[in-house]
């Protein structure tokens, strides 16, 4: 009853962000059903597991309702250093699982260290920006902002687990975008990406150089940012092939699959090709609730995590994967609706760095079913299976609608 209660006292308050919570809520319902629909022929722990942490997760989302949202600026340094230290010691403890340390086991449960990471690292990052009070450019100010992500991301990196430092990447240039950084001074952070690429074709990298030189030549950076600029990018181009040879083969693979996934279609393209089978497999309607025979007949891997949004397409066809985009957008108009009423410098940061994550997941795991994103391994949030990423899910919401609630205070 208190429970109840304390929803009522809630929705009273005219300031809760009613279309936030509720589009959340909304995914989360329609995740239960799939992982109920994708597993249903084979266990039901998934379903009740994933009912589990779901209760856990509205008692998270409880808990920061009651804490004064002026207390995350407090935290934002505590929780990055408990962060790092998780991450550490999940390389030295964490389950062996093919040659990856990601998870700790809990009570039969894993939990996910750069999960919290993500949380931290934005209220780091955020305190971090609200701190200089203005639009940065030296050198030491950049430098900084970039190395308070690529700390847990470098960590992240060597679990391994690419496709969470990518979204480290991603996260911190839209927010260092949205603090007043000079559009140029990104497009020099994202330049390292392009030289990676153009450094396996002797002709593209040539053209890349060009396009270095006149870059730093319009930038207006000082002689040394100039400087050092260059000698990374050559450090770069000299690097890569030296990474590529210590990659891991199944990360090569899901590079050279994303690149042409029929070429190796009897192989790691399996998985790509099986997806976009069974998304168009659907139709307009879909085939029905548990009628999903590309689910049933297990062609579909991680069916209930990674490759969820394939189950949707095949079930409930085009008409409900339509559905489901339209609710991710209503959650996002009214997310960035509240960046843009909310009067405080950090949490306006820290909105749009969750916000960011919860985009970019839902962007590359979509993707990578449709065969238009590299497989990552990065879950549909609010609606894919798994402890870490549901309670993660839930510690954001919460947090985005504390911040909506007294968004018009200082």
């Amino acid at each position: 009853m208190k429970v109840i209660d304390f929803f009522k006292q809630l929705f009273r308050d005219r300031f809760f962000p009613k279309v936030i919570f509720f589009s959340a809520l909304l995914l989360v319902l329609i995740g239960e059903l799939f992982v109920f629909s994708s597993t249903f022929f084979e266990t039901k722990a998934f379903f009740y597991k994933q009912t589990f942490w779901i209760l856990v997760g509205l008692t998270i989302f409880i808990i920061i309702q009651t804490i004064d949202f002026r207390y995350l600026y407090l935290l934002a340094l505590p929780l990055y250093i408990i962060s790092i230290i998780l991450l550490i010691l999940v390389l030295f403890l964490g389950d062996n699982i093919s040659g990856a340390r990601r998870w700790f086991s809990i009570a039969g449960f894993g939990l996910q260290p750069s999960e919290f990471a993500k949380i931290s690292t934005v209220l780091m990052l955020a305190y971090y920006l609200e701190k200089l009070k203005r639009p940065f450019e030296t050198f030491k100010h950049i430098s900084i902002a970039f190395l308070i992500p690529a700390i847990p991301a470098l960590l992240i990196l060597k679990e391994p687990d690419l496709g969470t430092t990518i979204l480290f990447a991603l996260f911190t240039l839209v927010m260092l975008y949205y603090s007043g950084i000079r559009f140029i001074v990104l497009v020099f952070f994202i330049l390292p990406l392009i030289n990676i690429i153009c450094t396996f074709n002797i002709v593209a990298w040539f053209f890349f150089a060009i396009l270095l030189f006149y870059l730093l030549f319009i930038s207006k950076f000082q002689l040394r940012t100039v400087i050092f600029l260059f000698v990374l990018n050559i450090v770069i181009s000299i690097a890569t092939p030296v990474i590529w040879n210590h990659l891991h083969d199944y990360q090569k693979e899901r590079i050279l699959v994303f690149l042409d996934p029929n070429k190796y279609k009897l192989g790691a393209g399996y998985h790509i090709i099986q997806s976009k089978v069974s998304i168009g497999s659907g139709g307009f309607w879909g085939k029905g609730i548990l009628k999903g025979t590309q689910k049933k007949l297990k062609f579909i891997p991680e069916k209930h995590t990674d490759f969820i949004f394939s189950v949707i397409g095949e079930e409930v066809g085009f008409v409900g994967s339509v559905f489901v985009l339209l609710v991710y957008f209503i959650f996002f108009w009214y997310s960035i609706k509240l960046v843009s009423e909310t009067k405080n410098k950090f949490n306006q940061l820290v909105l749009i760095g969750f916000i960011s994550i919860i985009f970019f997941q839902m962007f590359i795991n979509i993707g990578m079913t449709l065969g238009i994103m590299p497989i990552t391994g990065i879950p549909l949030p609010f609606i894919s299976y798994g402890g870490s990423s549901m309670l993660t899910n839930f510690f954001i919401l919460g947090i985005i609608v504390n911040i909506g609630r007294n968004r018009y205070e200082y």
